[in-house]
């Protein structure tokens, strides 16, 4: 499947709203110098249990440290930053300061034994079996599967004629037990903290390159696999009738071998395999100076130079592969690479930024190329970012089609004509001229697929619910893909092929897992989970639209309940999240966590889809970025204030979370209406809206957030960046947890580090709610999380849910 939204993987920073602007001169009384210095302490913090007051640790203050930016508005501008010594997250003083925090956060949690029996009771919940993914290669087909409540998915590889469907497809199919284990992440680590990022299998499905991480981090290391496939009987007896039997039943088997090609300093890594299978196309990055395999994660500096690679199977590692495209005059770019379904063309894409228009270039002489017959020649086709061109599919007559927001802000297809014996030489008096394929509608084109089947597979997003048409390549509408409802729909399908994989759920079903077989289109079940005493008819999603605050633009929004919940005393329990940043759209999934907090609490979950993601296209993602970021906030504010006012709660019994941008988000929120939100937990935010640029891949950012370095952009940030805008005046605040991990090099975890120092020195006085930070150790930003530290993580949310909301338990 490709999708319009190729730059996710790396700028959600996931993979998840105020009444007021504070102005210089209100953000002037927060930055003053403070005379005062603290030596960091060296007691055991405490809380008076009865009073609620915490005695939080004294982090030093360094009140010398400060820079001057350029304000449009006010000229010259001094900002003091006297935590910035916490953004040397390896220091012995921050280590310190870090076991010092979490031991008063868990001093707050650990009142009871709520946490662990949280934990203990979701991880039931999970104890059922679960498909993530299913791929197929020829007779091969791997499949992603959890048999119950292990860290890490285990990859299976199976032959297909093992399987065998229902024939109404009314029944999941059945004969998974005869897979074999082709890659198990939990023999890597035993705490979870070894994860597969990327499983790339070659056309052939003899051969597949994998990419893994540690700890958390976004680094990684690509390995290869082969598959050699035997006839060997699983018997000794020479009766030939018996051995054609046995042969149907599970004669066909596989050998795994590992191959010794190992490749570091990945991140956010492209692979494709080479026509013949002897290599494959990735990016990666120069090693970082004074950065050793151990210290991976806990690095700052600006990740830089990210260049296009071939590496040939045998070659022991990445110092013998073969450059293949780099752009040295722009060190912040971020490339990928892929082949046209021929491989007659290698196409690379450069992102300056998180906006997905990008710069595209193709190689059409890659083979000579690599056999040293010729250098590479690089061709421009697109070198002004006007907007985004996403390969899907080509003819043997050289038309090629993309995906693309030319021209269309909710995205169309469009085809190229690329002829081999011509040259490409597009120009502002001659661009490129393209076809339209399949028209821009007034809701968001997705993604397309295609199969061996010469159709389209398109999937939109229509208020936030997932569509698929057929299309041929024509751009003639076949048909829609009838889903089982209202909900998120995944397409797993491939030129190479006709069978299609759907994965549907929503924010009440699990996920399950449908076939299709491209000839005739026909949609049936192919595996569904079991989950011991859950039923979906139990529970209700719905959605409803809400006016923002300031400007009345209306907003969706899901609320999830179980239909025994009371959802309209005013006094039920919320959950309420959000995102509202880099073309991402919230869309539905089903989570067992959810569930639990919807059954346990008798509560309600709620997905306000705010702007500045992806829900409507390019213009709901502009209305929430840079100038116009405070939508965000707002949208937001007037979400809660919708819940309260609609009588489905109380600011009491209000709480909210979200992640990296969503966790700016709780930041914001938070100082900006203090009194509307009773809790709030904040997940490796982005909180120093004035520095996150100069750090790791902060600096790609700017598309969303602006940078201060420019005044106009200054302006801005200063007025909601939360960090510099903690209302040090109030004497009421959120009760708030800030939760990131140590080795989270996408949004370092200073920007929490630095947020909670200023939190608990400005306020910790004056409020008697907790002001806490939970750091994880060998932790990242959140992807490929082990499934014992996932459960921890939200046990310990949960407990604190409870805590604040003052809602008792019963287990």
């Amino acid at each position: 499947m490709i999708k319009i939204f190729s730059t996710k993987q790396f700028f959600n920073i996931a993979t998840t709203t105020t009444k007021q602007f504070f102005n210089i001169t209100t953000i002037s009384k927060q930055i003053k110098i403070y005379n005062q210095d603290f030596n960091f302490s060296t007691t055991t913090p405490t809380i008076d249990k009865n009073k609620m007051k915490f005695n939080y640790p004294e982090t030093r203050r360094d009140d010398s440290v400060f820079d001057i930016f350029k304000s449009t508005e006010k000229g010259s501008v001094k900002i003091y930053d006297p935590y910035r010594h916490l953004e040397d997250q390896q220091s012995p003083e921050t280590k310190k300061w870090v076991d010092e925090e979490n031991k008063i956060t868990r001093s707050f949690l650990d009142q009871d034994d709520s946490s662990e029996k949280i934990s203990s009771e979701i991880m039931k919940m999970l104890n059922f079996e679960r498909f993530d993914w299913f791929r197929r290669r020829g007779s091969k087909l791997f499949f992603s599967r959890n048999p119950n409540t292990l860290n890490q998915n285990i990859i299976y590889l199976i032959d297909i004629d093992q399987i065998t469907m229902s024939g109404d497809g009314r029944s999941s199919a059945k004969g998974f037990e005869k897979a074999i284990e082709f890659l198990n992440p939990n023999t890597y680590s035993k705490d979870g903290t070894w994860s597969l990022k990327s499983f790339i299998i070659s056309k052939s499905g003899d051969y597949v390159c994998f990419s893994y991480s540690k700890a958390g981090s976004d680094w990684e290391e690509i390995a290869v696999k082969k598959i050699i496939t035997t006839n060997e009987l699983k018997t000794n007896k020479d009766d030939e009738e018996e051995k054609e039997d046995i042969k149907k039943k599970n004669c066909l088997h596989y050998a795994v071998v590992d191959l010794p090609d190992s490749i570091n300093w990945c991140k956010f890594t492209t692979i494709y395999w080479d026509e013949n299978e002897t290599g494959f196309i990735y990016n990666r990055y120069p090693k970082p100076e004074k950065v050793t395999d151990q210290d991976k994660g806990t690095e700052t500096d600006s990740t830089l130079n990210n260049k296009v690679y071939y590496h040939r199977l045998g070659d022991a590692n990445e110092s013998f592969d073969r450059l293949v495209f780099e752009s040295p005059e722009n060190p912040q770019w971020i490339l990928s690479a892929n082949f046209s379904h021929d491989h007659k063309s290698l196409f690379i894409t450069a992102f300056r930024d998180c906006n997905i228009e990008h710069n595209l270039y193709v190689i059409r002489n890659f083979q000579d190329a690599i056999n040293n017959r010729s250098a590479f020649k690089v061709e421009t086709l697109i070198d002004n970012f006007d907007a985004c061109y996403s390969y899907i599919a080509n003819t043997p007559q050289g038309e090629y089609f993309f995906l693309t927001n030319l021209s269309a802000p909710f995205n169309r297809l469009i085809s190229i004509q690329l002829k081999e014996d011509q040259p490409i030489i597009p120009n502002s008096k001659n661009p490129l001229v393209y076809k339209e394929i399949i028209p821009e509608k007034d809701y968001v084109l997705e993604s397309v697929s295609r199969s061996a089947q010469e159709k389209f597979y398109v999937s939109y997003q229509k208020h936030v619910q997932d569509i698929i048409e057929v299309y041929d390549f024509n751009g003639k509408y076949l048909k829609d893909i009838k889903l089982p409802g209202p909900g998120s729909a995944s397409l797993s399908a491939s030129e190479y092929h006709d069978h299609i994989f759907i994965n549907f759920s929503n924010l009440v079903s699990p996920s399950v897992t449908y076939y299709m077989d491209s000839k005739n289109d026909q949609l049936l079940l192919f595996k569904e989970p079991h989950i011991e005493g859950f039923k979906s008819s139990d529970y209700e999603c719905k959605q409803v639209f809400y006016e923002s605050p300031k400007d009345k633009t209306k907003i969706p929004m899901f609320i999830a309940y179980k239909k025994t919940t009371d959802i309209s005393s005013g006094n039920a329990p919320t959950y309420m999240t959000g995102y509202g940043g880099f073309n991402i759209s919230y869309t539905q999934s089903f989570s067992i966590r959810n569930i639990y907090f919807l059954s346990k609490f008798n509560g309600i979950f709620v997905i306000a889809n705010i702007r500045g993601g992806g829900e409507y296209g390019k213009a709901w993602h502009e209305a929430g970025s840079k100038k116009n970021k405070q939508n965000c906030f707002d949208d937001f504010i007037g979400a809660a204030e919708y819940l309260i006012k609609e009588n489905y709660t109380n600011q009491n019994k209000l709480a909210v979370r979200g992640g990296s941008n969503g966790g700016l988000l709780m930041g914001a929120i938070s100082n900006q209406r203090p009194d509307l939100f009773k809790c709030v937990v904040a997940d490796v935010g982005v909180m120093d809206m004035l520095r996150f640029h100069l750090h790791t891949i902060g600096a790609n950012w700017v598309s969303d957030y602006g940078r201060s370095d420019n005044p106009d952009d200054f302006d801005v940030l200063i007025k909601y960046s939360p960090l510099n805008n903690i209302p040090n005046d109030s004497n009421q605040y959120p009760s708030i947890m800030l939760c990131t991990g140590d080795h989270d090099d996408r949004v370092i975890p200073a920007h929490s580090y630095k947020f909670i120092s200023e939190l608990q020195y400005q306020l910790g006085k004056k409020v008697d709610t907790p002001l806490l930070i939970r750091v994880d150790k060998d932790s990242g930003h959140g992807a490929g999380k082990g499934l014992s530290k996932q459960n921890h993580e939200i046990a310990d949310i949960f407990n604190f849910f409870s805590k604040v909301l003052n809602i008792k338990l019963n287990f």
